[in-house]
């Protein structure tokens, strides 16, 4: 073998040698993504965070109901007239609202999930006034052709909220019903309405004794929040 020949084998085997030295370098020439510092020592933790302010979740509420109502009548009852009388009251500022606290400046939000809410009026199955003056008793139940009316009249809110406002007409057989309808919204809304009362006293209850000042009691009246 000649000193060219080896010289050309000597020189392949190099290049062989070097191109592998240069390929381990390339491999261990890029330091992975790690906790841990070059010379092996441990490396700094970080930890990332933001604070987001953020309003509360808007949930319906019901307020301003009166614990008890007067009702007066239009005339001192006389069984005598032979006609009916009328009695009436008001029942105001009664609030359904999505708004926290119902106050309007309180920003709250749905956050995309539609809600609605409804006040449900209802009277027992039964709505009977019972009055009394002296020894004698004046009574009688609500039915078809003498209701217990109720008439809510809403303000400025009501119309910008699309509230649905319905007057009642309660008795035996048909005892409750949607007051007030507030529709399913992404955004807060609030409805004030004044609810007017009124039934009738059914004449020739009584045995003629001139005109008489009753106290009258009628049924309660329950007022209830439906979320829907």
């Amino acid at each position: 073998m000649s000193v060219n020949t080896i010289a050309k084998r000597t020189f392949a085997c190099l290049g062989v040698v070097l191109s592998s030295s240069a390929l381990v370098i390339s491999l261990t020439g890029f330091s992975p993504a790690s906790a841990w510092g070059s010379g092996g020592g441990d490396g700094t933790s970080q930890s990332l965070g933001v604070t987001v302010n953020s309003v509360a979740k808007c949930a319906y509420s019901l307020s301003g109901i009166s614990s008890s109502i007067a009702m007066t009548a239009s005339k001192t009852y006389n069984p005598d007239d032979n006609s009916q009388t009328s009695l009436t009251g008001s029942d105001s500022g009664i609030i359904l609202s999505a708004y926290p606290d119902g106050n309007p400046s309180t920003p709250c939000s749905f956050y995309g999930s539609s809600s609605a809410g409804k006040i449900i009026v209802s009277v027992p199955s039964t709505p009977t006034w019972s009055g009394t003056v002296t020894s004698t008793t004046l009574s009688w139940t609500n039915d078809n052709s003498n209701k217990l009316n109720l008439v809510p009249t809403g303000g400025a809110d009501c119309t910008s909220s699309g509230a649905t406002l319905a007057t009642l007409g309660l008795y035996t057989g048909s005892v409750s019903g949607n007051l007030v309808t507030i529709t399913s919204s992404s955004a807060p809304k609030a409805c004030t309405v004044g609810n007017s009362i009124s039934s009738l006293i059914p004449k020739g209850l009584n045995s003629p004794q001139g005109a008489k000042t009753y106290s009258v009691t009628g049924p309660t009246i329950t007022y209830t929040l439906s979320l829907s």
